[in-house]
């Protein structure tokens, strides 16, 4: 019975001894070695012992290949061996063992064990800066530059082109992410995760490029009719595209240059003072008459001003433009069939209304020979006034009619000439005036409408 009971009692102490045993051969093992399931830089540390970690650890830099993609799946690969990267044994492995106990081995089955460390490795940071700029993703021909959104005029309306977002990388940027990549030992880049990449600075959702094309198709509708006798020149909304933009709060503005330059091509087409003519002189020859003071002349600044108040009401209107001067007639011949011809040189004047000579004259004009030429091209006749004093520096004249039709000269009677014709302008001609008889005076200033063309040839 004795037997056993010490059998009983030596049982339990031979089982306590043992696991007495096993947690102390246990502990000193783990005392030398890594918990299980111990990660360091994500490097499986498990059952190894410093030695061992460490050998690991340079292998893995030694190994390092860093993956980068790009947001167009293209790929490229840093190495250790590209930017000089080496392992520097320090304690900081021997600090992270020594912070695990070996006897408190049974609680390590549960916790984290993951360790980072931030000095066990160094590396060439200019090489690596050289390596990321070399990279595909810089290089000229694969690199696509983003594109804001923009208006285009798109059938007959204004619409958003979408913006481009393309592939341009910001190296500065990826320089800064790489090192991050690199002091943290991870292996693989996603450069679409990172703000690396130069995006448009417009979107098609843009509230103010939205607004901006609100704006331009309002106006894609309204024209403006120029008449000019039968002719016209309509200007329409698609036509002005070039002329607007917007200030910072997308509200339109008018380029009053381009405004005006339009104005400046009307009055280039359709002015036609000074322009010259080819008549058909009443004689029945074809005479071309230079210069003068007749003709439509457009006032462009006046008109400039109008149009932009148009455009800006968004209102369609037919309109004719301000003019600085007129003339009787639109058109190639805007004379008409109504005009006083006077040829210098015949010292001779036909005066045709409605094309019908109603009266022809012989006058004496300017005194060539002192240089009081009388004054050629077509003017109009600015007034007519009867019992005139002609008042000059060395004359003093009165007449009994007076038809100006240009500045200081005009045609009028001379009772104090008993001749008219021939030469007598060469060298007793007039101060420029037209010097006529009196009854050709008389039925001139009778039957002539101020604004009536004078042609005046040599």
């Amino acid at each position: 019975m004795r037997k056993h009971k010490k059998k009983f009692i030596l049982i339990p102490f031979l089982i306590f001894i043992i696991l007495i045993g096993g947690y102390l051969a246990v502990s000193f093992y783990f005392k030398d070695h890594f918990y299980m399931g111990t990660k360091i830089n994500g490097i499986d540390c498990g059952l190894k012992t410093v030695d061992e970690v460490e050998q690991m650890i340079e292998a893995n830099i030694s190994g390092y290949i860093l993956t980068i993609t790009a947001n167009d799946d293209t790929r490229e690969f840093i190495k250790s061996s590209d930017i000089g990267l080496t392992y520097i044994p320090g304690n900081e492995v021997n600090e992270i063992k020594e912070s695990q106990n070996g006897f408190t081995w049974p609680a390590q089955f549960w916790g984290d064990k993951n360790y980072t460390m931030s000095s066990d490795s160094t590396y060439n940071l200019d090489k690596l800066h050289e390596k990321v700029s070399q990279l595909q993703f810089f290089q000229d021909d694969n690199v696509i530059e983003p594109v804001d959104a923009y208006i285009d005029f798109v059938d007959d309306q204004y619409v958003i082109v979408d913006e481009v977002k393309g592939n341009k990388l910001d190296l500065e940027s990826v320089q800064s992410v790489v090192r991050n990549a690199v002091d943290t030992g991870q292996t693989l880049l996603k450069l679409e995760d990172y703000d690396c990449y130069d995006m448009p600075s417009v979107t098609a959702d843009s509230d103010q490029l939205n607004k901006q094309l609100d704006a331009l198709n309002s106006l894609v509708d309204l024209t403006i009719t120029y008449q000019f006798g039968e002719d016209e020149e309509v200007l329409s909304g698609k036509m002005m595209g070039d002329w607007f933009s917007f200030n910072e709060n997308s509200e339109l503005v008018i380029d009053k240059d381009s405004v005006y330059n339009y104005v400046y091509q009307l009055a280039s087409k359709y002015n036609t003072f000074g322009k010259s003519r080819t008549i058909t002189s009443a004689k029945g020859n074809t005479v071309t008459v230079t210069g003068g003071h007749y003709g439509w002349v457009i006032n462009k600044d006046s008109e400039t001003e109008a149009l932009l108040d148009i455009i800006k009401t968004g209102d369609s209107v037919t309109r004719e433009p301000i003019y600085e001067q007129t003339a009787l007639y639109h058109g190639e011949d805007d004379v008409g069939n109504t005009y006083v011809e006077i040829d210098y040189s015949k010292q001779h004047l036909w005066f045709i209304k409605d094309g019908s000579v109603i009266l022809e004259s012989d006058f004496v004009s300017g005194n060539m020979s002192k240089g009081y030429d009388s004054p050629a091209g077509t003017y109009g006749v600015m007034f007519k006034e009867t019992d005139f004093t002609l008042v000059g520096q060395d004359y003093n004249a009165p007449v009994q009619y007076w038809i100006p039709f240009a500045p200081n000269v005009g045609m009028h009677d001379a009772s104090w000439r008993s001749e008219f014709g021939g030469n007598i302008y060469l060298t007793s001609g007039s101060h420029g005036c037209v010097n006529l008889p009196l009854q050709a005076a008389k039925k001139i200033y009778e039957n002539i409408e101020v604004g009536t063309p004078v042609y005046c040839y040599y």
